[in-house]
């Protein structure tokens, strides 16, 4: 049986508006059945154009849905991006921050240590050994490896107790007839005559206010003078001998 026939079989029950019985149906007419077939078939594209519009309806759909899917994955990678940009940033001004921190303590430091110079070169001017240490030593605890620093302390170890430096310098006893005796900072002491020149070391003892020297060179039997300092500072008295004393003339070295 043909699909034409089983719509003519249909055509046919829906025209009789009967339920198949005993009673013999009207046979449909040409153009009722022609009318009927229509509107069957006007039925069937409505039934497919609502099957298309619903499958459209659910593939809009799925598309909207895929697109909110790909929208709120392209929304979570801006985050992401724009959360590691401004770590990224972060950690620039972090960089940035500790690099000022370093160069204003290095100013700083360098700042403190130019200072302990100067007063360091100005504490050896003045024969300031007490100063002239502490702040080559501060100096130097900040620039180990600096030659300035270093130079200065070993200069400022070397200086004499300030007691010591009012020995230095030309002295001369009345009526030697040019015997002189000249105590260098280095701590070197000579004497001189007409006749004779002597040069050996000079050792000075502030606790006791003296100085003491040998001036003959470790001759046998020669003594180891000792010298007090006079309170106007122009004279060294022999310790043991408070008659004779030496007159300075003249603080050059």
């Amino acid at each position: 049986m043909n699909n034409h026939l089983i719509k003519n079989s249909i055509l046919f029950i829906c025209l009789s508006g009967l339920s198949i019985s005993d009673t013999p149906a009207e046979t449909p007419t040409d153009d009722q059945l022609l009318e009927l077939e229509q509107q069957i078939e006007q039925q069937e594209k409505a039934k497919q154009r609502a099957a298309e519009d619903a499958r459209r309806s659910a593939e809009a759909q799925k598309l909207k849905e895929e697109r909110a899917r790909l929208e709120e994955e392209r929304r979570k990678l801006e985050e992401e991006r724009n959360k590691i940009e401004t770590a990224r940033q972060d950690e620039i001004i972090q960089i940035q921050k500790e690099e000022e921190a370093m160069i204003k303590a290095e100013n700083e430091q360098r700042e403190k240590f130019n200072d302990f110079i100067t007063s360091g070169h100005t504490a050896l001017e003045t024969k300031d050994k007490t100063n002239a240490l502490s702040n080559f030593q501060q100096a130097v605890l900040l620039y180990p490896n600096n030659m300035e620093a270093l130079t200065g302390l070993k200069k400022a170890e070397e200086l004499l107790d300030p007691f010591c430096y009012k020995f230095t310098g030309t002295w001369e006893q009345p009526g030697w007839g040019g015997e002189t005796v000249k105590f260098y900072e280095n701590g070197k002491v000579s004497f001189k005559s007409t006749v004779v020149y002597h040069e050996n070391e000079w050792f000075c003892h502030p606790d006791k206010k003296e100085i003491s020297m040998d001036i003959l060179n470790n001759v046998s039997n020669a003594p180891l003078y000792s010298f007090k300092l006079s309170n106007d500072n122009t004279k060294i008295y022999f310790v043991k001998r408070n008659q004779l004393y030496l007159q300075k003339i003249s603080d050059d070295n």
